[in-house]
């Protein structure tokens, strides 16, 4: 929908409904979670529940109020969360503005799970790296669908129309292991680069058409083989083994998974190399100009390090200023007013330890589970 939302049944105590009873909530959890979902963009928090039911199926959904009726922790930190909330200036209008996206696709997690490509894989681990590595640098960066990108999905047998995304206003799309093709989205995907946007494509990319058919004739990636100006020559599925690659400075990362071989088109850059096997020093991942953008292509399954550098290297090719550096575990997202006038940051420990962040030039370190908001006027 593109717009802020309500959260109706934030997390109050442990769960126990529909199986064992979960562990307690650590000291902060519960305002924290409350804030980070303020932070994408909720609006309204309401907590499951106020009381424990006293009977009936969820009687061990522990809500704010335990059985006995009592006050306790929870509630100081859900008052504690309701004062941070109210006393948030200029909140309300605001939104999150993500400058990245990553295309999710049902029909390939159907696929992938399906037939099973590497011992090891699932169509989850590169995005899950790609969000980590987004996180890490403080880019907020939203999940996009093929229906939201042509604007349709089906309802109960029948075609409706829904508002397709302006993918105008990211500056990157990651699109991974995009097996299972549907060619409507591909060609608005490659609009998005020729009018200037980036793209980024990893192996298995354009195999099947949407009945689950091999395309014949046509080396991969398929149809997106023109916009990332390389063919795949060969495949070597490593599975769990791991071998690394090797950029352009000397610095190289872990890869594992796969590895496409690639032959370039003219005018296609070699962005890291493969460092082993019988096609060390080949290109394993690459860049190409298409229209006003450039799309990079991958053949290989990386490392979260490998995609926090990878990242890094395009946002400064796009001219995204980078001003988190942040661990693992620690989320750096921020609400923007409509003319982008004023920015609200929210910064936010998901672990039990101490971290220490650095967030615009600043040093700040974190209790588990602790937030800090930090307003910014732009003007």
């Amino acid at each position: 929908k593109q717009k802020n939302f309500w959260i109706l049944e934030q997390l109050g105590g442990s769960g126990g409904c529909w199986g064992n009873i979960g562990r307690a909530l650590r000291p902060g959890q519960l305002k924290g979670y409350a804030m980070q979902a303020v932070a994408h963009g909720g609006d309204l928090i309401s907590f499951f529940r106020w009381r424990s039911a006293l009977s009936g199926g969820e009687m061990y959904g522990h809500g704010i109020i335990d059985h006995d009726n009592a006050d306790n922790r929870r509630l100081a930190e859900l008052k504690e969360f309701i004062s941070d909330f109210y006393s948030i200036k200029g909140l309300e209008g605001t939104t999150p503005k993500s400058r990245a996206a990553i295309l999710y696709s049902p029909d390939q997690q159907y696929v992938y799970s399906t037939q099973h490509q590497q011992p090891g894989f699932t169509y989850w681990d590169e995005m899950r790296r790609i969000h980590d590595a987004c996180v890490n640098l403080g880019i907020d960066v939203d999940l996009i669908s093929d229906s939201q990108i042509k604007g349709q999905y089906i309802n109960n047998g029948k075609e409706d129309k829904l508002t397709s995304y302006d993918l105008k206003k990211y500056s990157i799309i990651f699109v991974t292991n995009y097996s299972v093709c549907d060619f409507e989205t591909a060609e608005k995907i490659k609009e998005f680069v020729r009018s200037g946007g980036t793209v980024y494509v990893s192996f298995r990319a354009g195999e099947k058409d949407t009945n689950g058919n091999f395309i014949f004739g046509k080396k991969l990636p398929g149809v997106f083989a023109d916009m990332c100006g390389v063919s795949v020559i060969e495949q070597d599925p490593i599975g769990e083994l791991e071998s690394s690659v090797t950029f352009g400075d000397g610095k190289s990362y872990t890869v594992t998974s796969w590895c496409d071989l690639l032959q370039k088109e003219q005018g296609t850059e070699t962005a890291a190399v493969y460092d082993e096997f019988f096609y060390a020093g080949t290109p394993a991942i690459t860049r190409h100009r298409y229209g006003d953008g450039v799309a990079y292509y991958s053949g290989t399954l990386g490392s979260r390090e490998f995609y926090r550098r990878l990242i890094r290297d395009i946002c400064r090719e796009k001219g995204i200023n980078i001003e988190c550096d942040l661990p693992w575990g620690v989320e750096y997202n921020e609400r923007e007013s409509e003319d982008g006038s004023t920015a609200i940051g929210f910064l936010f420990n998901n672990t039990e330890s101490v971290k220490n962040a650095r967030v615009k030039g600043q040093e700040i370190d974190l209790k588990p589970f602790e937030y800090r908001i930090i307003n910014s006027d732009r003007t």
